[in-house]
């Protein structure tokens, strides 16, 4: 649970900004993505880390690998794509890349099967092998 603790609260304010058609919410969707990249924790770890585990009784969790930064960059451009498809009225568009954005942000928090760090294991993985 606490692994998928922030993509779970990623999906539903990235939903509910979706269906709203929000920017602000969406911005706000990005925003965290993005802080995910620079920080060593997604920022809703740091929630889970300092409040709820305690509760929860469960151990800390670790910092985010390469593998989640990637993903989390990944989503945060897709975001900023999806708030300027709606900021110039293109709003089909917008709910296409949207429905599958969120398609994949269910399956990370759902079954934790992320397709944009097997698209990292592709891209960086592989090199890191063959050097050896």
């Amino acid at each position: 649970m606490g692994n998928r603790f922030a993509y779970q609260m990623c999906t539903i304010l990235f939903l509910t900004g979706l269906l709203l058609t929000n920017i602000f919410i969406l911005t706000a969707a990005s925003l965290i993505a993005f802080l995910t990249v620079v920080l060593p924790y997604h920022p809703f770890d740091y929630l889970y880390n300092y409040g709820i585990r305690h509760l929860l009784k469960r151990p800390k969790l670790p910092k985010r690998t390469a593998q989640a930064k990637f993903a989390c960059g990944t989503a945060a451009i897709w975001l900023g794509v999806i708030i300027f498809l709606f900021s110039n009225n293109q709003m089909i568009l917008g709910y296409v890349l949207g429905g599958v954005l969120f398609f994949v942000a269910l399956l990370v928090s759902t079954i934790d099967y992320c397709i944009p760090s097997m698209i990292y294991n592709t891209l960086f993985k592989s090199r890191n092998v063959d050097q050896n």
